[in-house]
């Protein structure tokens, strides 16, 4: 049995080990997490070109029932991946929202009409 010394009390070395897994988990699954990000990137974009390809080529074409279910079914897309998308990190959405409110990140579309 270890004896316990003065200057040992209260410190453990397993929250040192946990943070050591944690930056190796990490690193081992980045390719993963980049992979997992950049398909969900692309299926977002997916329905974003979708939405503005009905609300330009078909939505004056349509009556309001099959408007109503084209917008459905863009709904339920994005409601599917936004279950499956993995929640963007603070570092992420912060760099996100100061380029919103640098005006870097701009589509005319989002503008006044």
């Amino acid at each position: 049995m270890r004896r316990v010394e003065s200057g040992d009390r209260g410190r453990h070395p397993r929250p040192l080990i946990s943070s050591g897994l944690g930056a190796v988990l990490t690193t081992v699954n980045a390719p993963q997490r980049t992979a997992q990000a950049s398909a969900s990137a692309n299926a977002f974009l997916e329905i974003q070109t979708a939405a503005r390809q009905h609300r330009e080529l078909d939505l004056d074409h349509w009556t309001p029932e099959e408007a109503r279910q084209a917008l459905a079914t863009l709904t339920a897309r994005r409601d599917e991946q936004n279950a499956t998308a993995e929640v963007p990190g603070r570092r992420a959405y912060r760099k996100a929202q100061a380029n919103l409110r640098a005006g870097t990140q701009t589509y005319a579309v989002d503008g006044d009409t």
